[in-house]
């Protein structure tokens, strides 16, 4: 075995459990175990197959340091684990692009239209397969457990260690484990060139943001200089029109006044003249109706021909002041219009002298208008693209924690083999020769199973107590062991001889000791109610 090396405990006991789980009580379980699976009907009955060994042997691991922690390799190298490594886009061609841009926005935009959708995902996803890697989640948590507690326990070597054939040497462990460590390196140089890009992209879209947000100021400033020069002209030009027309307007107000007069002044004659005669008619009926009174006919139709004289003279003076009127008011419309149309044309040339300043700030602002367009575009683009490139950095990221979680939380100092216990079984049966494997377990305490015990106490059975006492450490570790076992010792020929041998070297049933170690095992189970008299005796005399 390699200087560094770490045998793992087959059983480790409780911190609730108080007392230690002895070597001779270890192999008096595994035992008793094994009769159980190999009587039909429990320990007392007669033998149905023979037990050719019951050896310890040891599943090798490799344990690489690695950042903080350590990644373990299967020294059998039997698991192959693949990781999906997804490539970046062009990044090259991408910063050719924008540095080609750098100082000319034309070029800068185009490029942007070029990498809208660059980097929307990655290039393409590449296999990375490294084998005999463990990577499930479950099994790791149970190795650093398994070997904090190793650590904690100070557990002195075992004389023999043997170890079930490793596929995998140290140097070997080593040129798998690198594989991580120089992929996250990659990725790890891919998210830093990630970032350069997007902070280049940002970088650059903010030059070209200051730049155009200096032709603004500078486009404001010229067209202010140019108003400040032409305002001075279009004013005076303004001024004088406005002297120009109120001077004709006045003008042709005295003309209308004196066209006018007379009319006006006929107007107004001939209305006291229609009072007069309205009052001269009014006298006129009255004293026809005097005479009426009287009878006097010649009298009354005296008055009626000056009645009907009146009547006629209030027609035409009506009539007359009827014309009058409607040349006043036909002479005040035309002036009207005439004056409506002097103001109009006057008004037209003022707002042509002062659309010259109208057109420049109108000209002024839709330019600057194009401009701040022109800055939410590039925004709106930069940002887009660089949501993506952030995306894909926090995607790569992900990459990095997932293969961070690859290793155990526990640094060795130096490449370790963990040497992982387990007992196997051989034995014959009428037709052909059959494996049992027990893993690891762990050793409850009484206190701890005392519910347990209750509940099952109406079904309890010989082994009961046993298998109450003994629990494996892990489910996951448990299918570990019984796949690679039955599917190589079935699959691979090499493998199954190689194994056979290295564990009829290590059989417990030959040794020396065998018989004064497996009586005090029983001895000590019995004590502690783990089995009864009878079943420890069994036990002893079907081995001894």
């Amino acid at each position: 075995m390699p200087a560094a090396s770490l045998v793992l405990p087959f059983a480790v006991p409780d911190k609730e459990r108080g007392k230690a789980f002895t070597s001779s009580m270890e192999v008096a379980s595994v035992l008793f175990l094994t009769e159980v699976k190999l009587r039909k009907r429990g320990l007392l009955e007669a033998k149905a197959r023979k037990i050719l060994f019951v050896s310890k042997l040891h599943y090798p691991l490799w344990a690489v340091p690695w950042e903080s922690g350590s990644l373990i390799i299967d020294g059998l190298g039997v698991c192959v684990f693949i990781i999906m490594s997804q490539l970046l886009p062009d990044v090259t061609l991408f910063l050719e692009d924008i540095e080609r841009g750098a100082s000319h926005r034309i070029l800068f935009q185009s490029a942007l239209e070029k990498h809208e959708k660059t980097f929307s995902d990655f290039a393409e996803t590449e296999n990375v397969q490294v084998k005999a890697l463990i990577t499930d989640e479950e099994l790791l948590s149970t190795f650093c457990e398994y070997v904090k507690e190793a650590v904690s326990l100070k557990l002195e070597g075992e004389s023999a260690v043997v170890l079930a054939q490793s596929k995998i040497d140290q140097p070997s462990a080593l040129e798998i484990a690198k594989k991580v460590p120089q992929l996250y390196k990659q990725i790890q140089s891919e998210i830093k060139s990630l970032e350069y890009v997007r902070n280049l992209l940002e970088e650059n879209a903010k030059l070209h943001e200051k730049m155009i947000l200096k032709e603004v100021e500078l486009k404001h400033e010229a067209c202010e200089t140019e108003i400040a020069k032409l305002r001075p002209t279009v004013e005076k030009k303004v001024n004088q029109l406005l002297k120009e027309r109120d001077p004709r307007i006045a003008k042709m107000n005295r003309i209308m006044e004196n066209e006018l007069k007379s009319e006006e002044r006929e107007l107004e004659r001939r209305e006291h003249e229609l009072q007069r005669l309205e009052l001269s008619k009014a006298s006129s009926l009255s004293r026809r109706e005097a005479r009426k009174r009287r009878h006097d006919k010649i009298g009354v139709s005296h008055w009626e021909h000056r009645i009907q004289l009146h009547a006629n003279k209030i027609q035409e003076v009506k009539a007359r002041m009827h014309t009058l009127s409607e040349f006043i008011e036909k002479t005040h419309r035309q002036h009207e219009t005439d004056t409506q149309r002097l103001r109009y044309g006057y008004q037209g040339l003022i707002d042509r002298e002062r659309k010259k300043i109208l057109d420049i700030e109108v000209q002024r602002d839709r330019d600057i208008q194009a401009k701040q367009n022109e800055i939410e575009r590039l925004r709106l683009t930069t940002s887009r693209i660089m949501s993506q490139i952030e995306e894909l950095a926090a995607r790569k990221l992900e990459q990095q924690k997932e293969l961070k979680k690859l290793a155990i939380p526990w640094r060795f100092e130096d490449t370790t083999l963990l040497c992982l216990p387990f007992y196997l079984v051989c034995y014959q049966t009428e037709k052909k020769t059959q494996f049992q494997i027990f893993p690891p377990f762990r050793v409850l305490s009484s206190e701890g199973i005392l519910k347990t015990l209750q509940k099952t106490i109406t079904s309890f059975r010989p082994a009961a107590g046993v298998k109450l006492f003994l629990q494996p450490r892990s489910k996951a570790l448990s299918q570990m062991l019984d796949f690679v076992f039955e599917d190589m010792i079935e699959s691979d020929k090499a493998f199954r001889e190689s194994l056979l041998q290295a564990a009829a070297s290590n059989n417990i049933l030959t040794r020396q000791n065998f018989s004064e170690q497996l009586t005090k095992g029983v001895e000590e189970l019995r004590v502690e109610a783990w089995i009864s008299q009878k079943e420890g005796d069994a036990l002893i005399n079907a081995y001894t």
